[in-house]
């Protein structure tokens, strides 16, 4: 979709197209500026309603109304906070909790370009990103993702996750390409890096 740029100067273009022999009548410039002057006006507000009505722009009481939309309505958090709330909401309201929805649901939260859910069965998933969280967006982030997954699937945690290249130090299984293994107890230093748990 082509983003759509706001115009500021419909008065100034009007006057400018004037042929020069009427240019410096002040009737007619001025007939023409009280009709371009409210030209502009529409498109202040049609820009703002444009711009508002976005998730990723709104603020304030534009932003409660499209929680609202979506049936999450704000619960004393910030702008920055509740904007993930509503995008979690969406994914709530879109999904069907199957593992493709997880881990797409997931990744658009954490902006995050590798994700990385592992099954612990019966009926858990731990989830992991390369996106650096914080405990407080990993903690929302979780609860958000607890109602993602289908009924009776728990998500014990969300951890940072380090994808694995050839001169990293992440953990890896054998026989992977990149990454390093196992330290031993001669060389406990020289093992992979496992994932930081942000949230439980």
């Amino acid at each position: 979709m082509a983003l759509v740029t706001k115009i500021t100067t419909h008065t100034a273009d009007a006057k400018a197209r004037v042929i020069s022999q009427w240019r410096d009548k002040p009737k007619i410039t001025g007939t023409l500026g009280a009709i371009t002057d409210q030209i502009q006006a529409i498109e202040d507000a049609a820009y703002d309603v444009y711009t508002f009505t976005d998730i990723d722009n709104a603020e304030g009481w534009w932003l409660d109304q499209l929680g609202a939309l979506v049936g999450k309505t704000r619960q004393g958090w910030d702008d920055d906070t509740y904007r993930l709330q509503i995008w979690g909401q969406i994914g709530i309201n879109c999904g069907n909790g199957t593992g493709p929805d997880v881990i797409s649901i997931f990744t658009f939260l954490t902006g995050a370009d590798h994700v990385v859910m592992t099954p612990y069965y019966p009926a858990s998933i731990f989830l992991q990103c390369s996106s650096i969280l914080t405990s407080l967006s990993g903690l929302a982030i979780l609860q958000i993702m607890q109602k993602v997954v289908g009924a009776g699937v728990k998500v014990i945690g969300i951890g940072h996750y380090e994808p694995p290249t050839e001169d990293s130090d992440v953990f890896a299984i054998e026989g992977d390409t990149e990454g390093k293994g196992f330290g031993d107890l001669d060389y406990a230093d020289e093992g992979g890096k496992l994932s930081e748990l942000i949230a439980y």
